[in-house]
């Protein structure tokens, strides 16, 4: 009766993030499916529940540790106090005509704030235009910069991009060709810095976070889908 209470609950909280995502993706997906799955586990014979307890508990605990990584990655790697004439990245999401996403605008608040109190960093907004947007997301991204104040002499376009691995590939093509320093801040959701990290690091580039808001509802299934993003990511790492 046990095992079938816990599978029954795991499912019902899949269930239940995967809704709260409002949206589909892979991570709410992911959700949904599984969360569809533990909740038929109740037609299941009791030896089967048993079998597949340890499983299920190492997957919420690797879940738990997976979730601390990309909280500390997005919430605890904060540039140094010290840190000078850095390069700060803000990394593009969606934008609808002329105005950023919810989303994305939180990011350049979060950058805009960031390049106010450190007036030597200079910053590179990457984000090209997506099959089903007017504007690239990088003009879209210094428009929103400069209204917040930000001098324009600071701010360079890197707008050809089409996922993260090219925002911050490009963008080293810049720091290379501009002469910026090589000692990043990445602006993004907190769920994003640890692939933005780990990529960066790949370069041979050393980053910092600085992270925007992301609303509590959206973080589980985009914490999901950044794992089949990392996935999507593994010969990448290798090569």
């Amino acid at each position: 009766m046990k095992t079938r209470s816990l599978f029954f609950a795991t499912g019902a909280v899949l269930l239940l993030l995967g809704l709260m995502a409002l949206s589909l993706n892979a991570g709410s997906a992911a959700l949904l499916l599984g969360g569809a799955i533990l909740l038929t586990s109740g037609r299941w014979p009791e030896k089967w529940r048993k079998r597949l307890m340890p499983f299920l508990l190492l997957a919420i605990l690797l879940l738990l540790l997976y979730l601390g990584v990309l909280g500390y990655f997005g919430y605890f790697r904060q540039p140094p106090a010290d840190l000078q004439n850095e390069t700060v990245i803000v990394l593009g999401c969606k934008v609808h005509g002329d105005q950023p996403s919810q989303m994305l605008r939180r990011r350049l608040d979060a950058a805009a704030a960031y390049l106010k109190e450190n007036p030597d960093a200079s910053c590179i907004v990457s984000g090209g235009q997506g099959f089903n947007e007017s504007q690239t997301e990088a003009s879209v991204m210094k428009a929103y910069l400069l209204s917040a104040g930000i001098d324009e002499n600071r701010i360079y376009l890197e707008d050809r991009s089409a996922n993260t691995r090219q925002n911050l590939e490009f963008s080293q093509a810049i720091l290379q060709r501009e002469g910026l320093s090589p000692q990043l801040v990445i602006v993004s959701d907190g769920y994003h810095q640890f692939r933005a990290r780990l990529i960066a690091g790949k370069l041979g580039l050393n980053s910092w976070a600085v992270s925007g808001h992301t609303s509590f509802w959206l973080v589980p299934a985009y914490c999901v889908r950044e794992i089949f993003s990392l996935i999507k990511l593994i010969p990448f790492f290798l090569s």
